[in-house]
């Protein structure tokens, strides 16, 4: 008798030991390589170490809500909003991998996460940053309106308190038992990336919503553009209708044309320029243009829907504020779908007749919606940057991906930069903005697209009755 029990307390210490060594599911092991790595390290579920701001003896949990993000700081893994929960994602109970955020600049990084059978993998990446391109390379799709959020400071508790960022969600699914790789989160600043591992049962999908985002895009360099986007009927969430239209042009605001080289867009006086002085600033401005009919065709069935030329809904909940600011408007459940992108070239030629030289290292910003202010008088700014110019000509580019709308939140479509502040360092001058390539998201209210008669349809249609009447006329 007595030998048997001490058998059996021998294997519950063994399984005891065992669960508390190893991996609580699917991560058999994690690596990463990489130029000047945190020595922080990464971990995950089920493994112990010595956190630097969590204390020792930290052993890394099962994914859920107020869970530590990275083995370096306390950031915390959240739901965006009580709706838009952890469990929400169906994430509750997944095996995780804790990265180090110091990671986020190493240019050369690779980590390789081992699984020991077939499983879904999603990457929680940091919805500031322009998205790597290995994950649409390597077959990783992006969830389009879900978000994960992250608690920065570790001081909230529960789904969609002090969140202060968002993530957006890449899956990969059914991927078999053995190595994952993932590559560098690109630029700096901003957040290291996460991992999650689940089951294949839980395969996370967009959620679908009678409005739906189609994607824009104008280039000043060849004056074209598209909207165009797959949209699902209300009727059949099943399968998407692709529809498209030309973009319409835009106006160009150039505040002195008459000192405008031939090959720009137009001239700002940095003089002038000085914090959100946007009456100054050169910009591309659909305001008062659309909507747009866009057509799809299904079948044999043309469809047309309208689409007006106005900014999204906010993805950021910072700016969560509609009884001072209407403008303000973040959507919980559509805003993550509505980003915005610019790349811009600008240049100052240091000639007498266009503005003269610019010397000196001013403010430069993008602007969204200029003339829909908010409260506070200024327009959105999305970004700012500085940029030195030296004596004589000088030229440069710069590039913003993936903004949400924030203040400029439903108002109508407009794009403008120049300079922000900082202009008494120019002492005169001018810049010109000379090419501007602006892409994003419209909002389309899926319950008006119209089913028309399709031309094709209607080709045979009248081609067929005409073979009828030419028949009976060789009767007759």
């Amino acid at each position: 008798m007595y030998r048997k029990l001490a058998l059996f307390l021998t294997a519950v210490a063994l399984a005891a030991f065992l669960s508390a060594t190893a991996s609580a599911g699917w991560i058999t092991a994690a690596s990463e390589t990489g130029s000047g790595l945190d020595p922080a390290g990464i971990y995950y579920t089920g493994q112990t170490f010595d956190h630097p701001n969590l204390g020792a003896g930290y052993t890394v949990p099962s994914m859920d809500e107020d869970v530590a993000f990275f083995t370096d700081r306390t950031h915390q893994y959240n739901g965006v909003t009580a709706e838009a929960s952890i469990a929400s994602l169906g994430f509750v109970g997944a095996d995780y991998v804790m990265t180090a955020n110091d990671n986020r600049g190493v240019a050369d990084y690779q980590m390789t996460v081992s699984v020991n059978d077939t499983v879904n993998a999603y990457v929680m990446m940091d919805a500031r940053v322009t998205q790597p391109s290995w994950l649409p390379d390597n077959g990783w799709t992006n969830v389009q309106g879900r978000m994960m959020g992250i608690d920065e400071n570790g001081d909230g508790t529960g789904p969609g308190n002090s969140i202060e960022n968002q993530f957006k969600i890449w899956k990969k699914t059914g991927i078999a038992a053995g190595d994952i790789v993932l590559g560098e989160r690109g630029g700096t600043g901003n957040n290291m990336y996460g991992v999650i591992i689940t089951d294949p049962s839980v395969d996370l999908e967009a959620p679908i919503y009678d409005t739906q985002p189609v994607h824009f895009t104008w280039d000043t360099a060849t004056g074209t553009g598209m909207i165009e986007g797959d949209l699902y009927l209300p009727s059949n969430h099943e399968v998407p209708i692709h529809f498209s239209a030309p973009m319409p042009a835009p106006a160009i605001y150039d505040p002195n044309p008459d000192l405008t080289p031939a090959g720009s867009l137009g001239t700002q006086t940095v003089p002038s320029g000085d914090h959100n002085n946007t009456g100054t600033v050169v910009g591309l401005d659909w305001s008062g243009q659309g909507p747009v009919t866009l057509t799809g065709t299904d079948g044999t069935t043309e469809y047309t829907v309208a689409v007006d030329l106005l900014f999204g809904p906010s993805g950021d909940s910072g700016y969560d504020n509609p009884e001072e600011d209407p403008l303000s408007s973040f959507d919980a459940e559509l805003g993550y779908s509505y980003v915005y992108s610019a790349d811009v070239t600008a240049s100052d030629n240091a000639l007498v007749e266009n503005g003269g030289d610019a010397v000196g290292d001013p403010r430069f910003a993008l602007y969204l919606a200029v003339g829909e202010e908010n409260p506070n008088g200024r327009s959105h700014r999305l970004t700012q940057d500085r940029v030195t110019f030296a004596e004589g000509a000088d030229a440069y580019s710069r590039s913003v991906s993936n903004q949400f709308s924030k203040y400029a939140a439903y108002a109508p479509l407009s794009f403008y930069y120049g300079v922000r502040d900082d202009a008494n360092q120019l002492g005169g001058g001018s810049v010109q903005l000379d090419s501007m390539f602006v892409e994003g998201y419209l909002a389309v209210d899926t319950t008006t697209i119209v089913p028309e008669p399709c031309t094709m349809a209607m080709l045979i249609a009248s081609g067929l009755l005409g073979l009828i009447l030419w028949r009976r006329r060789r009767a007759a």
